[in-house]
């Protein structure tokens, strides 16, 4: 039925998420940061699920990002693109590609002159401290902040992307122990037709595939129930 279809959709979209989360938030850990999620989740007003952050926090930790930069680039980013409507995924690869070679010529493409940028470079002594403060004197242009529909949109989408993370860690371990069973069978399918054991050997690896599956209950303990 459609219902069925839907819940076995949800389910499957859960656990390739909870693949994915796996690595991304073990890397994210080990920065030893633990209010880094919560102040990101403040930029981008929580229209950004976790695991998006946490991944885009790990690629800002490769290239030597820090956190309260990547806050303000992606406060920034996420006004300026509610101001003009450009792509917010374009406009954030922009700003950290131009914190990283440091060259000028994608300021232009987020809202920022350059002059400005060289004029505060020499007051503060450093290009990434010079940009940022732009962006922070610039956030006061994109009006009041205030949660629009898009934005409400995109906080419902970051949730409910946050809840299938959260049920496809914990469907984990039950997906692992079906894949298990399901390689197990295969392998015994797969002895069956080989012409290379002997009937003994056949009748071994059935016996150990059993005990594995029934915890290790031998088949005289079967036959005795």
């Amino acid at each position: 039925s459609f219902a069925v279809s839907r819940i076995q959709q949800f389910a499957s979209e859960a656990i390739d998420l909870g693949l994915k989360a796996e690595g991304i938030r073990d890397t994210f850990q080990k920065m030893n940061d633990p209010m880094a999620l919560a102040e990101l989740r403040m930029a981008v007003r929580g229209t950004v699920s976790d695991l998006e952050l946490m991944r885009r926090a790990n690629q800002a930790a490769s290239v030597n990002i820090g956190m309260d930069t990547l806050a303000t680039t992606l406060k920034y980013v996420r006004g300026y693109a509610r101001s003009t409507g450009e792509d917010f995924d374009k406009l954030f690869w922009d700003a950290t590609q131009e914190l990283i070679r440091q060259t000028g010529l994608r300021l232009d493409q987020i809202g920022i002159d350059i002059v400005e940028v060289r004029n505060k470079e020499k007051e503060l002594g450093d290009y990434t401290e010079a940009v940022l403060a732009i962006m922070s004197e610039k956030m006061g242009n994109f009006g009041e902040e205030t949660l629009s529909a898009a934005d409400k949109v995109d906080q419902q989408r970051a949730s409910i992307e946050n809840l299938k993370t959260e049920i496809g860690t914990g469907l984990l371990p039950a997906y692992q122990l079906m894949l298990e069973a399901v390689s197990g069978f295969l392998n015994a399918f797969k002895v069956e037709f080989s012409t290379v054991l002997t009937f003994w050997e056949k009748l071994g690896y059935y016996a150990s595939y059993v005990s594995a599956v029934f915890g290790g209950n031998t088949m005289a303990e079967f036959q005795r129930e």
